[in-house]
């Protein structure tokens, strides 16, 4: 019995076709994994680098009572910070968690030494295992509005930073409060990553460590 011949041709000619189509999906699907796969890096180096970013700002914590001020207005406006409003058991601002500030005008000083609560405060701020600061906000013509004696205000300072160790800035007005305050968050990071105290020669006169250790801050 005969049988019919194979059609050669034809198996030759669907096995190219066949052949043709994996080719063409292999290729498809390799430029579909390669764009994919560089717009999962890209979107991974852009999330890393979004994370980077916020782990560089400087975290201030701010007392409600202090929104009033006006300095939450303007810090919330800086880049590279991040303000987070709450009620604080002590201390008017946390910046990273390191430093515990009060903010004081020279008129609340007068009041807070009026009715007695000023040293108690100081206590609790003392105490506090954070690095902590006084800022006195104000001028001359404020000290003199606010009635108090210079004796009384000048004895309640002493009080404050030699007997209690608490280190007193002094700002003009709200404006310089606020730089006093982005100025201590950026050194604070500074000295936790390490760049103070300065290794190297020890240097005697208060001038000379005074000014060795300015050399030692970041863009000074």
């Amino acid at each position: 019995m005969e049988t019919a011949p194979r059609n050669d041709t034809s198996r030759s000619g669907n096995s190219l076709e066949a052949n043709t189509i994996t080719q063409r999906n292999f290729i498809f699907d390799t430029q579909f994994l390669l764009s994919f796969s560089y717009r999962f890096n890209k979107s991974n180096r852009r999330n890393s680098h979004n994370r980077s970013k916020e782990l560089e700002k400087n975290i201030f914590e701010v007392e409600d009572r202090e929104v009033r001020s006006g300095v939450l207005g303007v810090i919330e406006k800086m880049d590279g910070v991040t303000a987070v409003v709450k009620r604080m058991p002590l201390g008017d601002y946390a910046i990273d968690g390191r430093l515990l500030v009060e903010r004081k005008t020279i008129r609340d000083l007068a009041i807070s030494i009026k009715d007695e609560r000023l040293f108690g405060q100081a206590c609790r701020l003392a105490d506090s295992p954070l690095w902590t600061a006084i800022i006195l906000e104000g001028t001359g013509r404020d000290l003199a509005a606010s009635g108090m004696r210079r004796e009384a205000i000048q004895g309640a300072l002493i009080t404050l930073t030699l007997y209690l160790g608490i280190p007193l800035l002094r700002s003009r007005d709200l404006h310089e409060t606020i730089r006093l305050l982005l100025y201590a968050a950026r050194q604070g990071r500074a000295v936790a990553s390490g760049a103070l105290p300065r290794k190297g020669r020890r240097y005697k006169g208060k001038r000379r460590v005074q000014a060795h250790i300015l050399q030692g801050l970041p863009s000074v």
